[in-house]
């Protein structure tokens, strides 16, 4: 699907994503106004480091449509999607990083 992330709209969160008691991901979280998209006029989008040793950037963008109408279910939605793609869930690297 094509849409494009026009405009930052200035609301950023830090949002953290625990399963079980383990924090799998946790940085912060943009609102962007898209077009082009048939259903969501927003989208969440963030950076996520991937890789065995953190050597990736991945850009991830999700559309503010449900279940994904907050930042914190955009991002474990994210992680859901992902994990049933085969995409191993690295335990938060952006948290390693900042200890």
């Amino acid at each position: 699907m094509d849409f494009t992330v026009r405009k930052a709209l200035g609301d950023s969160c830090v949002v953290p994503s625990d399963f079980h008691g383990q924090t799998l991901w946790q940085g912060d979280v943009e609102l962007f106004r898209l077009t082009g998209h048939p259903k969501a006029k927003r989208a969440h989008a963030w950076r996520r480091l991937e890789g065995s040793k953190d050597e990736r950037v991945r850009l991830v963008a999700v559309p503010e449509i449900p279940p994904a109408e907050l930042a914190e279910t955009a991002v474990r939605v994210q992680i859901i999607h992902d994990n049933k793609q085969g995409r191993k869930v690295a335990i938060a690297a952006e948290t390693r990083r900042k200890k």
